[in-house]
């Protein structure tokens, strides 16, 4: 694993349609449109994200998180987040409340208090030890609480192989069976339950498809066994052949997403490279936005100003795309950098005490 990064701007383009298949979601569960009910499951496009975020992580380099330590790797990780989700969840806990005292109950059942609004901005309210079922103030940002989950794991299975000299896809093996035993037999304990198991055999699953990909001197093999593959999976849907998927979310993941990303892979024109990254970028205020929004609307809805229509979502759609934008462009990058900064002289001051 060399420390040369590669990007990816296939990879980008899949954060953006991810991000855009569950704000169609949850627009569905929170609604109930019935034009949308086609797309009701598309929640599972979270692993998608999970797994992508495992690949990118092994193109950060080996050597270079043996000579990280894990404060440093950390920080570095959870500063391109924080700033955006610590604002997110302040408004969510702001509109939540004004709703629980315009109609006397919590929207969607998401009850804000200290608690929760502390877990929230800590990013600790699912999978670990201080809760797993529990709705975290601006929930959609569940997915952050577990792949920072993934992240911890991830440096010290990197040191612990390095130390003791052990094929690293070994440890990569050992937690996606984990993940898959506790999703399976549901367990819910401490950092073993169906929600972290999500994370775990999703991320670790991208992990290997970046080792497979940088071992291999064939790549546009690779690039056609992937899209036989996808074909393979695809076309027994199209035939009825429907008791082929009573797994339906493993056999996503495993099957069709596996090769998604390796097809993701596919060297685009670097002219597509400034427009991917800026997708990504809109991607994750898609993500961490769409539930403040959610509520906006939910009030207008309770005092009978709007009803769902076709017409109500395509609003909120675009509202939410071009409001995200316009976060990313003149908030987030500015807020990271200050963020980043902060960061490096906290750091720098670390070591030199």
């Amino acid at each position: 694993m060399g420390d040369k990064r590669v990007y990816y701007p296939g990879l980008d383009f899949l954060k953006f349609a991810s991000a855009i298949v569950i704000l169609l979601e949850h627009y569905y569960g929170n609604t109930g449109l019935p034009q949308l009910s086609v797309i009701r499951n598309g929640g599972i496009a979270v692993d998608l994200f999970f797994m992508i975020s495992g690949f990118l992580c092994v193109g950060g380099g080996k050597n270079r998180i043996v000579k990280t330590s894990y404060s440093e790797y950390i920080f570095r990780i959870a500063g391109r987040f924080v700033p955006m989700v610590s604002i997110t969840v302040t408004l969510y806990a702001v509109f939540g409340t004004l709703y629980y005292m315009c109609f006397g109950e919590w929207y969607r059942s998401v009850i804000i208090d200290f608690w929760n609004i502390l877990t929230s901005y800590l990013l600790i309210f699912k999978g670990g030890a201080v809760g797993n079922l529990a709705l975290g103030v601006n929930n959609p940002i569940w997915f952050l609480c577990v792949l920072l989950i993934c992240y911890s794991l991830f440096y010290m299975i990197m040191r612990m192989t390095n130390k003791y000299k052990w094929p690293v896809i070994y440890g990569f093996l050992c937690m996606i069976f984990i993940g898959l035993a506790a999703s399976t037999y549901a367990l819910e304990l401490p950092f073993l339950n169906g929600v972290v198991g999500r994370g775990y055999y999703s991320f670790f699953m991208g992990c290997i498809i970046a080792i497979l990909m940088e071992k291999s001197k064939n790549k546009r093999k690779l690039y056609f066994l992937a899209f036989v593959q996808i074909c393979v999976y695809i076309l027994p849907l199209l035939s009825g052949l429907d008791f082929l998927y009573n797994n339906w979310r493993l056999s996503i993941v495993f099957i069709l997403f596996t090769a998604i990303v390796v097809i993701g892979t596919y060297p685009l024109p670097a002219w597509l490279n400034g427009i991917s990254r800026f997708l990504a970028g809109i991607s994750f205020e898609i993500y961490i936005w769409q539930g403040i929004f959610f509520i906006i609307q939910g009030m207008f809805y309770h005092h009978g100003i709007i009803e769902y229509t076709r017409k109500i979502f395509w609003a909120f759609f675009l509202i939410v795309i071009l409001f995200s934008a316009g976060v990313y462009v003149f908030v987030e990058r500015k807020l990271n950098l200050a963020f980043a900064n902060k960061i490096d002289k906290f750091l720098m001051n670390g070591k030199e005490n």
